[in-house]
């Protein structure tokens, strides 16, 4: 397969820091959307002049809503495989294939990362819950690929609450067969994205009432 048929998506909010480097890692391997949630510094300008496609947000969506213009674009654009990819830098790019190449040989309809260690403890709660009932150990692993008929069965998702776990929870729900690969991890240097240790958890633990209730 050729890297015309996959795409990396890129949700990033006023990640100017690490944006340019991050696309331009991620060339080689793939076609590369860049989904720009309304940052108020240069993350669309340097995403693309780094080589990747920018959809931007006129008002700011969140992470599960900048996933979903990605999803959109990348269905628009006619690509087989989506891969999920953070903008912070936290992610190694060249550990990518194999997140393509197990959707390619059709040994799996959806790759799943496993961090070497969870970030909080909600993370820890929500990961015993997915692992118990669909054997994923680590569902809030911002790397995950799908072949794109999975996301067509599916269709527009939007739940805001589930923190970039939606669409693999629902794909798990139809069946869909997953691998799983270790996903080794670059410390951020500025604040993470769901900010301070007590609200993140908080919305991780919302994420996970809403993961039973669907």
């Amino acid at each position: 397969m050729g890297i015309s048929e996959r795409v990396v998506i890129v949700p990033a909010y006023n990640e100017a820091r690490t944006i340019g480097k991050v696309v331009s890692q991620l060339q080689p391997f793939a076609k590369v959307i860049v989904v720009n949630d309304c940052s108020a510094d240069q993350t669309a300008e340097l995403a693309r002049a780094a080589g990747a496609e920018v959809v931007t947000h006129t008002s700011n969506k969140g992470y599960e809503g900048s996933l979903n213009s990605g999803f959109e674009r990348a269905a628009e654009k006619g690509f087989l495989y989506a891969l999920t990819f953070d903008a912070d830098g936290q992610h190694e790019a060249s550990i990518v294939n194999s997140f393509f190449e197990p959707l390619e040989s059709n040994r799996c309809d959806l790759v799943c990362g496993v961090r070497p260690h969870y970030a909080r403890f909600a993370e820890l709660v929500i990961g015993q819950y997915f692992n118990l009932f669909f054997k994923v150990k680590d569902p809030l692993c911002g790397m995950k690929s799908y072949k794109l008929e999975s996301y067509h069965r599916i269709g527009f998702f939007d739940s805001k609450r589930l923190v970039g776990a939606e669409l693999l929870l629902r794909c798990l729900k139809m069946g869909d067969r997953v691998i799983q690969v270790p996903v080794p991890i670059h410390e951020r240097e500025d604040k993470p994205r769901f900010g301070s240790t007590w609200k993140a958890n908080i919305k991780i633990l919302k994420a996970l009432i809403k993961a039973i209730s669907i």
